[in-house]
């Protein structure tokens, strides 16, 4: 599973935490407006209230409103409507709508309810009459009435506010996303840094110049272990160099005193033996100079290169009674380093004619930007992988093998930007592939 990055991990957990704040602010918005209604509701109730208390007088047994305050109580809609209550009885008022039955409360002080009663919901005040023993002034107001429109109101501008609060944290989760791609993009050149080093750049590392003090200690700490890594594989190439340079001398000296024995068993094997270690030196120094230097590629014809490789090649191959064969149709042009590209080709064909028993073929063939070498020996007898570690050799009592060649071709095919493969054929033998980089055509 792929990994999440910083951004990502950033970027949830800050809509995370925005959503959480819409909530928050979407309930606190909502808080803020129910009690401002409600405190707006109560002020209203009280003042209705307050005037039907002044403006009571009695009228014979009962009690009566004057016209003033009828006109008053009146010009506040029909959603409102009246009662008195006089120990314990409800009376009504000429000329005002009565307030709807149901329990009311009656306390020495103001004191405000609300109920429902069918679908309707009420609010209302009992505010007791002062001077008058026993007496309540009751206002009541129906909120479904079509007349009151501040529930309405509320819930308008609760909705305006929430798509507002969502559209300004829509922008803010949009300009942090800018921010932190803007933070990060030192951390990301630092990446495109790492996957572009290479071994012959030995100034490669991160530039820790713009990177933010969370990331710069590992900066640091990967340009240390990059500076020792390349120096210890400095000092591994230049003692494989030095030792295959300081072993060609004293290897020339003991052939030309192997080669004053007299003739014998003896002799021809002690001979065999300093060739397979020059052999070895040899491809050691090769080694060392694919290594050392970057191939620089060119426009070549692969099948001329593998044709000129087959003619160095086929003596060999006919002194061990093989035939060996090159089949290829137009022209294939390739970028590749010429000499670097022979070395691997004379790696797989010599690899080839050594495993191929006698009496057998050899064919070689070119297929697009591919070379194939196809041979009916015994086959591989390991992972096709380990065919191309250094020192890793199918058959160990093959004259004349090294174990150095195909790690060499595989090395020098990767560092052309190719590639080799290998697979098995029927009924028996192998066949290596050299995948080259095809040319782009010319302008």
């Amino acid at each position: 599973m792929r990994p999440s990055s910083i951004l990502s991990r950033i970027l949830w957990l800050h809509a995370l935490a925005m959503f959480i704040t819409a909530l928050v602010a979407g309930a606190s918005v909502a808080l803020l407006l129910e009690n401002t209604g409600r405190r707006l509701q109560n002020q209203t109730l009280t003042a209705y209230a307050n005037t039907l208390a002044a403006g009571l007088r009695r009228e014979g047994s009962g009690w009566a409103i004057t016209p003033e305050t009828g006109l008053a109580l009146r010009g506040g809609g029909s959603s409102f409507s009246f009662t008195i209550v006089e120990r314990g009885r409800r009376l009504s008022l000429a000329d005002l709508p009565t307030a709807p039955e149901g329990p009311l409360p009656l306390a020495p002080t103001p004191t405000f309810f609300e109920r429902m009663q069918g679908r309707a919901l009420y609010s209302g005040v009992s505010v007791p009459v002062a001077g008058v023993d026993d007496l309540w002034a009751i206002v009541v107001q129906n909120l479904d009435h079509p007349d009151v429109i501040f529930d309405d109101v509320e819930t308008r501008v609760l909705l305006v506010g929430l798509l507002l609060i969502l559209l300004l944290l829509a922008m803010l989760l949009a300009t942090d996303v800018w921010i932190v791609r803007l933070t990060l993009a030192p951390v990301r050149r630092a990446s495109a840094a790492v996957a572009s080093i290479d071994t012959r750049t030995p100034e490669a590392g991160i530039d820790t110049r713009d990177l933010p003090g969370e990331v710069l200690p590992l900066a640091q700490a990967f340009n240390d272990s990059l500076r020792r890594l390349l120096d210890a594989y400095r000092v591994e190439k230049e003692f494989a160099a030095d030792a295959a340079h300081e072993l060609r001398t004293p290897l020339a000296i003991l052939r030309l005193r192997a080669e004053e024995i007299p003739e014998g068993d003896n002799a021809r094997k002690i001979i065999i033996q300093i060739e397979q270690v020059e052999k070895i030196v040899d491809r050691l120094l090769l080694l060392a100079e694919i290594e050392a230097s970057a191939p620089q590629a060119e426009r070549i014809d692969l099948g001329d290169l593998a044709e000129g490789r087959l003619a160095s090649i086929a003596p060999l191959a006919i002194a061990r009674r093989q035939s060996i064969e090159l089949s290829r149709k137009e022209p294939e042009i390739v970028e590749a380093a010429p000499l670097h590209a022979a070395r691997a080709i004379d790696a797989v064909i010599e690899n080839a004619v050594r495993h191929t028993p006698p009496g057998t073929r050899i064919v070689v063939r070119i297929e697009g930007a591919s070379l194939h070498v196809a041979d009916e020996g015994p086959g591989l007898g390991m992972d096709a992988q380990e065919v191309f570690q250094r020192f890793r050799r199918a058959d160990r009592q093959t004259e004349g093998g090294s174990g150095l060649g195909l790690s060499i071709a595989a090395r020098i095919m990767e560092r052309m930007g190719g590639s080799i493969e290998v697979r098995p054929n029927a009924p028996s033998g192998v066949t290596f592939s050299l995948l080259f980089k095809k040319a782009t055509p010319n302008a």
